[in-house]
Order: C-alpha cells, then sequence, then structure tokens
C-alpha cells in the first residue's frame, strides 16, 4: 500500500517494497523528470530500518541517471525497433527476459519520494473529484468534477506512464480510483500491487483497455 504523509519541510511518499517488481527501476528520476517535475528526492529504504523523511541520506539515495530529454521524447527511439509483434519478435522476448532479470537480480526496498512543499501540491484523486463536483462549470463534464482540460492531462498522462512501464518491461494490470494522485496538476499512477510484468503486446493492450473502461465508469461517469 502507498502511502502519502507531511512532515515540516516535506510531503512523503512511500512506495513498499514488492515481491518481485524492484520499485527503484520504475519510481526513479528518471520517472518524475520525464513527467516534468524537478527538485524530486528520491530514498531506498530498507523495510526494517525506518528512514527519517526532513534528512537527506545521500548514502541511501538511488543513484539514477537524469537524461536532459526525459523518458517520453525518446520512447519512440527505444521501442520503434521492435514494438510491432512482440508474439513473433524474438528480440522483443529477449529484452522482456532481460528486463525481468534485472528485477529479480537487483535488491528490493522500500522506495521513498521527498517532494518540497514549497515546491509542490499532491491531490489524491479521490479527494480531487470529491471536490469539483461541487464547483459548477460549464467546462465540466457531467458530474465527474473534471473540466476538459484534466480530462485531457488525465489520458495523455496515464499513457506516457504505461508507455514507460512497457519500456521497462511491465504493464498495469487494473485500475482504481485510489491508484492516481495529482502532483502540481498531473496525474500520478501510485499503485504498484497492479503492475505485473509484460509477456506480450496482448497485455499492453488489454492494459490500455481496462484503463479506458475505468475511466469513462469511474471517472467520467462517478460509478464505484
Amino acid at each position: 500500500m502507498t502511502s502519502i504523509e507531511e512532515t515540516k519541510r516535506n510531503i512523503r511518499i512511500l512506495f513498499k517494497a514488492q515481491p518481485e517488481i524492484n520499485l527503484s527501476l520504475v519510481y526513479n528520476r528518471e520517472f518524475f523528470q520525464g513527467m516534468g517535475l524537478e527538485n524530486v528526492r528520491i530514498h531506498s529504504s530498507n523495510a526494517k530500518k525506518p528512514e527519517d523523511p526532513d534528512i537527506d541520506k545521500t548514502q541511501d539515495q538511488v543513484k539514477i541517471p537524469s537524461p536532459k530529454d526525459g523518458w517520453f521524447k525518446r520512447i519512440q527511439m527505444y521501442i520503434n525497433p521492435f514494438i510491432s509483434s512482440a508474439n513473433e519478435d524474438p528480440m522483443y522476448k529477449s529484452i522482456l527476459n532481460t528486463q525481468k532479470l534485472i528485477h529479480t537480480q537487483t535488491s528490493n526496498h522500500d522506495i521513498i519520494v521527498l517532494l518540497p512543499k514549497h515546491k509542490f501540491q499532491v491531490v489524491p484523486l479521490k479527494t480531487f473529484l470529491f471536490h469539483r463536483r461541487n464547483v459548477p462549470s460549464i467546462y465540466h463534464y457531467k458530474n465527474s468534477g473534471l473540466d476538459f482540460f484534466h480530462i485531457q492531462n488525465f489520458i495523455k498522462d496515464t499513457m506516457q506512464q504505461m508507455e514507460y512501464m512497457k519500456i521497462k518491461g511491465l504493464f498495469i494490470k487494473s485500475f482504481s480510483i485510489e491508484s492516481f494522485i495529482l502532483i502540481n496538476e498531473r496525474m500520478f499512477f501510485i499503485d504498484p500491487k497492479r503492475i505485473e510484468f509484460l509477456s506480450s503486446d496482448k497485455d499492453f493492450n488489454l492494459s490500455v483497455s481496462a484503463f479506458l473502461a475505468f475511466f469513462q465508469k469511474s471517472v467520467l461517469q462517478g460509478e464505484p
């Protein structure tokens, strides 16, 4: 279960370690910078050893390169050569198996994301939808509480993160309202228990269909 807490200086997002997927390979500096967030501090922490969120312990910080252009601008460069048919392309299958092996061979710890409060605002999607429903606007879609700007960004942000995970050999199996938060008006998926290893393009296509069905029913129509 991902938890969000506030300290005097930071907003603290804690991703609990998963038994198979190494979250440091997913929720790292590259991920957040690719979504346009700078000044994000990321730490790994042994589940048995509490972390002081207001102390920058550089020895525990996850060392991840931060490409200047971000991952989304380079997605096509990574996936175009082998993405057309995962079921028939041995190279793509080999890449997926390699990604899975990397997860199993590296240390798996909790991931702590620290966002300075003077730079970031974090709002759970459920809270955002509830409050927005009480703000009438001609730009809102029915009773969802979202205006057309947020609808567009929700879909775009989620698809970007799904493509990013595809590069990592992963896909999102299912979605819920509790799976998302807004950080400075950008939508983030923070529910790693719903992430699984990708075996073929069929998994990714089913993930896209699951997201669109969730978005229509739970976000636009406001059904549980």
